[in-house]
């Protein structure tokens, strides 16, 4: 009995020590997609996320030994030293309180946690360079230099950014996060954040993750999507125009902010893995790869019903993208956005990171290249030159 409780108080300590008091800092380090593929070698292995589940198991009261659940525990654990992170948190979770299945479950959602290096608006890009620097295009209201070959003046340190309406957001190796552009409602004003570890933005709000699994946000708050102080547990977030929208460890979706065409309807989502906000619809991953929309569906951009082996999300105006475990994408919705000058999105391949603006589409191959796609108002698609961007994870 002395053993059982000292097991127990070690794994209780080890889960408090996992949500408080990871650094950002640390997180950045944590390798996601190995090393960089030089353009002429072979196709890279899957992608981060497999299509495959994880073993379900209930929730357990105690840490006694029990085969199933130790099964399942062994399986969660080779998910994550595969690199499968998401599915991996999802795994451990299931498991409840059996041995230390809640402090594997955080550390595997922290390794997981989404760190976005290409973003972008509907009159803007921005492109994380390996070197923490920052590439932009589009608007000059969003950008510091003329057209060509445009860099965000004197950022650095960057790991991660977002694109809201005029302006962009970075997020810091050290968990703090900067800003620039409009900020008629303080999205910009961002100075007193830190421990952060993921970012995203809306048209006129900026959300942070932080590393204890709360939620912050500052900006236009209308429709209430920054009123978050009542989520906990939450491994990833994301934005739309008017709304946010949380992941929780446990798989299961919140959101606030404006609902009228359903785009905050997900309470019922379940298994989900990965998330992602269009401008009014909001898009999951499921753990078996299907993914699942709700929302504005003028352009068809949430029938995704058929689609499968997906590892990633992203969305648009009235369009979204679906990043498949083999590297290519497919896509949904409004077809000027995913239609390119070289290749549409249908011809991508060794992806290992997309995004939307409103109206336009954006990947990121395995050799820090960056691709797009769709309309190009003010210069966002641009990106050729931007073939040092940092790989997520590294």
């Amino acid at each position: 009995m002395r053993e059982r409780i000292i097991k127990t108080a070690v794994s209780l300590a080890l889960v408090f020590s996992l949500c408080a008091g990871l650094s950002a800092g640390a997180l950045a380090k944590i390798p996601e997609y190995g090393k960089r593929r030089s353009s002429s070698s072979s196709p890279p292995p899957s992608a981060t996320v497999p299509p495959s589940a994880p073993p379900s198991s209930s929730a357990s009261a105690s840490d006694e030994y029990d085969p199933e659940k130790e099964r399942a525990y062994q399986e969660a654990e080779a998910l994550l030293a595969e690199g499968r992170a998401n599915l991996a948190g999802l795994a451990f979770n299931k498991l409840g309180r059996y041995r230390d299945a809640q402090a594997r479950s955080a550390d595997a959602w922290r390794r997981a946690a989404v760190q976005n290096v290409i973003a972008a608006d509907q009159e803007h890009s921005i492109g994380v360079r390996e070197n923490g620097t920052v590439y932009t295009q589009g608007k000059e209201e969003s950008c510091d230099a003329p057209r060509k070959k445009r860099y965000l003046q004197s950022w650095s340190g960057v790991i991660a950014a977002a694109a809201g309406r005029e302006f962009s957001v970075g997020l810091r190796e050290d968990g703090t996060v900067i800003a620039r552009g409009i900020d008629y409602h303080g999205e910009c004003s961002l100075d007193e954040w830190h421990d952060i570890i993921s970012i995203a933005a809306g048209k006129e709000h900026t959300v942070g993750l932080c590393a204890n699994g709360r939620a912050v946000a500052k900006g236009n708050n209308g429709f209430g999507q920054c009123n978050l102080d009542s989520w906990d547990d939450i491994v990833a977030i994301a934005a739309g125009e008017l709304h946010t929208v949380g992941l929780r460890a446990d798989g299961t979706v919140v959101a606030k902010g404006y609902n009228s065409d359903g785009e905050c309807n997900v309470s019922g989502w379940t298994d989900i893995v990965a998330i992602a906000a269009g401008a009014y619809h909001t898009v999951g991953v499921r753990a078996d790869g299907t993914v699942v929309a709700t929302g504005y569906n003028n352009y068809n951009q949430c029938d995704t019903a058929g689609w499968k082996d997906i590892v990633a999300v992203a969305a648009g105006e009235g369009h979204t993208l679906g990043l498949k475990s083999n590297g290519t994408v497919v896509s949904i919705g409004y077809k000027s956005a995913v239609v390119g000058r070289h290749a549409d999105v249908s011809d991508w391949g060794h992806i290992v990171q997309i995004a939307c603006g409103a109206n336009s589409s954006f990947g990121l191959r395995d050799d820090g290249q960056a691709v797009a796609a769709g309309l190009n108002d003010y210069g966002i698609c641009d990106v050729e030159y931007w073939k040092d961007i940092r790989l997520p994870g590294t």
